[in-house]
């Protein structure tokens, strides 16, 4: 039998969209007049991985709980 975290594992990265991800990296390079290119589109992409997402993340459900929108374990 399979835990709710092995389901997750498979389905919830074929329910991410990337072309919407892709888009806000792209549009962040020109906003910032950084020279778009995919190099640099893969180096500020890796960086937020690495440095911001893991905390948004965690903010988000904390406020998400907060307002009771996900329930918190007992």
């Amino acid at each position: 039998m399979s835990t709710a975290r092995e389901v997750w594992e498979k389905d919830l990265p074929e329910w991410i969209e990337t072309q919407p991800l892709a888009e806000v990296v792209l549009e962040t390079l020109e906003e910032q007049l950084a020279e778009v290119t995919l190099e640099n589109a893969k180096k500020l992409w890796l960086d937020f991985l690495e440095t911001e997402l893991a905390r948004g993340l965690s903010n988000s459900l904390a406020a998400l709980i907060e307002g009771g929108k996900i329930p918190s374990e007992p």
